[in-house]
């Protein structure tokens, strides 16, 4: 059984099931910062830790370079927002202690040498799982941190014994660190799960998303809050000239990735392209979008934590996605679109 949820009903569903776990409680998670949203979360957190719950959370080193979504790449000068950043850290810190303390596991996977350290965005762990005892697992793109909350996402609820325990093997192999090549993980008969290892220029998930698109009919549905670029957006591209309905969904215009260098590169490399096709056109929502979905010809998906670009490819980023053809699924995140997305 599965389920896709907001990013409002995951965070209480998630919370229930936390509030009820017995035996396990598992983070996988790239950012994680604790605000005053997730801060009774992660006391619960705490109190399952001493009744002896086996409590798990893994992330990346680059939770210290963030403050919310903001990645600075640049030395911060103004004193008040450095000031600002300071506290934050130190809060979070001193939440993180308190949960070793209680005798959670914490698990930082990539931490920084010379080269991540000077450009944090190299090498980084970007998959999200959540799972709760045996009977709760989440996939999708939602981080532990307050941000990600108000931002326009999902995940995907399952509830199947056989699929949970297969994201729990993959889950001990990410905080091990032990994917050191790209895998697809047979879930069951219409549903594998994909796992990029971090190996710079080469990624199952955005091969899996041209493959996709080169396979399309009549319709192609691209949500992501990057737009399309290299051999997928050239796919994409081949699509619209073959007259496929193509809809692709990003964040608000407002948004830092559209406006300011060097991240915007991508946004005028796809502006320029799309000049040259009418039927290639980005859809912005008035809010902030963090979901990452593939539909093509609503028979098969794509989602999970990849934003289905190659920039993300060539800087070795662990990913993790499931393909799905699941015709209840597919309905689902169909509904997704149409309700979240189309109506924003």
């Amino acid at each position: 059984m599965t389920k896709v949820q907001t990013t409002e009903e995951f965070f209480e569903d998630f919370k229930r099931e936390v509030e009820n776990a017995k035996e396990r409680i598992y983070i996988q998670t790239m950012n994680f910062e604790i605000g005053p949203r997730l801060l009774p979360l992660a006391q619960v957190l705490v109190k399952k830790a001493k009744e002896g719950v086996d409590v798990r959370i893994t992330m990346d080193w680059v939770y210290k370079r963030y403050v919310g979504d903001d990645l600075r790449l640049l030395p911060l000068f103004n004193r008040e927002k450095r000031k600002y950043k300071e506290r934050v850290h130190t809060e979070n810190e001193r939440v993180i202690q308190e949960l070793k303390d209680a005798g959670a596991h914490i698990e930082v996977v990539n931490k920084a040498y010379f080269l991540p350290f000077l450009v944090p965005i190299i090498g980084r762990n970007h998959k999200k799982i959540y799972i709760v005892d045996t009977k709760a697992a989440w996939l999708g793109g939602i981080n532990f941190f307050d941000g990600s909350f108000y931002a326009v996402d999902f995940m995907v609820k399952f509830q199947d014994d056989s699929i949970i325990k297969k994201l729990v093997q993959e889950y001990f192999k990410i905080e091990r660190h032990k994917h050191r090549e790209d895998v697809s993980v047979v879930l069951n008969s219409d549903m594998n799960l994909l796992l990029d290892s971090g190996k710079r220029g080469s990624s199952i998930i955005y091969q899996e998303a041209i493959d996709m698109v080169r396979r399309a009919k009549e319709t192609i549905q691209f949500v992501s809050q990057l737009p399309p670029d290299g051999k997928l957006l050239e796919a994409i591209v081949g699509a619209v000239e073959k007259g496929i309905k193509v809809e692709l969904y990003t964040s608000k215009e407002t948004s830092r990735q559209f406006n300011d260098f060097p991240y915007n590169t991508l946004y005028l490399h796809f502006q320029n392209r799309a000049k040259q096709y009418p039927g290639l056109r980005l859809n912005h929502l008035l809010d902030r979008l963090h979901a990452k979905l593939l539909i093509v010809d609503n028979k098969e998906a794509l989602f999970g934590s990849h934003n289905l670009v190659h920039l993300g490819v060539m800087l070795g980023t662990e990913e993790i996605a499931i393909k799905t053809k699941n015709v209840s699924l597919l309905t689902e995140l169909s509904e997704f679109i149409t309700k979240e997305l189309r109506s924003s």
